[in-house]
């Protein structure tokens, strides 16, 4: 995927804006775009719809705190929602970025959808940040629920949890 954008900035940068063809680029780019939106939303639906509900008594039985089981909640749900949908995400943002650079007007359109993803990228980091305050060996009981791993419905285990 890298290569991928690498070749694709190099190609726009060696002056491939340049030509007669530069309308057909942007209505290729803004088709691509489009078309990144449908995929993302329908791989986000479905990525809601395969949520399972978690085994919270594999939970309960680790003997970790509440603060350890929310934190540990947040992380897992955010990784396993982005990771769902990541391949998606990764065109989307690369439509989007082509999108820009040949056609300026675009930016508005585009600015929007990619704060809400770097937005969900932020908060997944942020979630990241506390998962790391935990323990080695708290980490490693959370290892064992294999199911955390996989979208899960996070309010339904959180009351369930007594979070």
């Amino acid at each position: 995927m890298n290569k991928i954008i690498l070749g694709m900035l190099f190609f726009v940068s060696t002056g491939s804006l340049a030509g007669d063809n530069i309308i057909e680029k942007r209505l290729l780019a803004k088709t691509m775009f489009d078309r990144s939106i449908v995929e993302l939303s329908k791989q986000e639906a479905a990525c809601k719809a395969e949520r399972k509900i978690l085994p919270v008594e594999k939970i309960r039985t680790l003997g970790i705190t509440k603060k350890e089981q929310a934190i540990a909640l947040q992380y897992y749900y955010s990784k396993a929602m982005l990771n769902c949908s990541d391949e998606q995400l990764k065109n989307y943002l690369v439509a989007s970025a082509l999108l820009n650079v040949l056609d300026k007007n675009q930016r508005a359109a585009t600015e929007s959808g990619n704060e809400l993803i770097i937005q969900s990228h932020i908060d997944y980091l942020n979630s990241e940040i506390k998962f790391n305050t935990l323990t080695a060996e708290t980490k490693a009981k959370l290892a064992n629920v294999k199911e955390l791993l996989q979208p899960f419905e996070p309010m339904i285990a959180a009351k369930a949890l007594g979070l």
